[in-house]
């Protein structure tokens, strides 16, 4: 059984959790998913409750692509905003 292995970009601002997941260069992409697919009112995007379910929608997606390791990576905003990661981060 190969191991396949994919790499998730987590970008957490106070306003919305975007999650991408690609192969370990980082030029193909595999599935991706935000916290406003998930939620129903805007301002509850960048929450906990929508960056969990996110990531088990992320999740289920890379699952049935059999996918079985995953290498997560994330980040803020940063540049003249805020250098610090939004609350879905902490989820």
């Amino acid at each position: 059984m190969s191991d396949r292995r994919a790499v998730v970009h987590i970008f957490s601002s106070y306003n919305n959790v975007l999650m991408t997941a690609t192969d370990l260069t980082g030029a193909e992409t595999i599935t991706t998913c935000s916290g406003g697919q998930v939620v129903k009112t805007a301002s509850d995007s960048g929450g906990q409750f929508a960056a969990t379910r996110a990531a088990e929608r992320l999740a289920d997606a890379l699952r049935e692509k059999e996918f079985t390791q995953l290498i997560v990576k994330y980040r803020a905003p940063g540049g003249n905003k805020a250098n610090t990661t939004g609350p879905g981060a902490q989820a």
